[in-house]
């Protein structure tokens, strides 16, 4: 069973209780998903205000580098990532390579650079 991330680690839902995921092309179970409940949103949210000022904390140039290698992950793990995608919606592989992959590691890219560039504005600009 897949599990949520929550303050850096795998964990199962409070309930312990899932719900299968099915390919919708062939009707078969490809894997099962933790059915949370409004005790595990507590925790990741409290776990979210715990990490948010070190994060705020972390010079904008520092945090770009970061999420430049959530991108760079994204890459590494193309081909895995567009399979799963394409077992949990039915969509063609090419579509999930090219619509999903390829957008999601786009975005965290610009992310990345917008971080980055705005260490290299004046204070003024970068914080409006």
């Amino acid at each position: 069973m897949a599990q949520m991330l929550i303050n850096g680690e795998s964990v199962d839902s409070q309930t312990k209780n899932s719900y299968p995921v099915y390919n919708p092309a062939s009707g078969e179970i490809v894997d099962t998903a933790p059915k949370g409940d409004a005790r595990d949103v507590d925790a990741a949210v409290d776990a979210a205000e715990r990490a948010f000022p070190k994060w705020w904390a972390t010079p904008a140039a520092k945090r770009g580098e970061i999420v430049g290698a959530g991108a760079h992950k994204i890459l590494e793990n193309e081909d895995e990532l567009a399979r799963l995608l394409t077992s949990e919606q039915g969509k063609p592989l090419r579509e999930a390579r090219v619509a999903d992959i390829e957008n999601s590691k786009l975005r965290w890219q610009i992310l990345s650079f917008a971080l980055q560039l705005r260490t290299e504005l004046p204070r003024s600009i970068a914080n409006d």
